[in-house]
């Protein structure tokens, strides 16, 4: 299937220029899943909180930001803010 998000296309040029020949490799690197990797590169995660663990996985091994890798999630808005930041959540300790 041809993707057109272009922010997916750039995660996967990133994997590619990280020396990872495929999403495949990536996931076998980090301990993780081929589909669960897959669906996080996609950007189709039920739950940032739920997917920390293998979003931290991919951006250590990557040497990458959070904020450069999914910026449609972490990076800034034309308000300072990514679209998805929740304000006025209860924090747990």
């Amino acid at each position: 299937m041809l993707t057109i998000n272009p922010f997916v296309i750039k995660r996967k040029v990133i994997i590619l220029q990280k020396g990872f020949p495929s999403v495949a490799a990536l996931a076998k690197k980090i301990g993780h899943s081929r589909p669960g990797v897959g669906k996080v590169i996609n950007g189709k995660f039920k739950s940032v909180a739920q997917s920390t663990a293998m979003l931290d996985a991919i951006v250590n091994e990557l040497k990458v930001e959070k904020e450069t890798f999914w910026p449609e999630f972490y990076g800034t808005r034309e308000t300072g803010d990514s679209e998805n930041i929740q304000h006025n959540v209860p924090q747990c300790f």
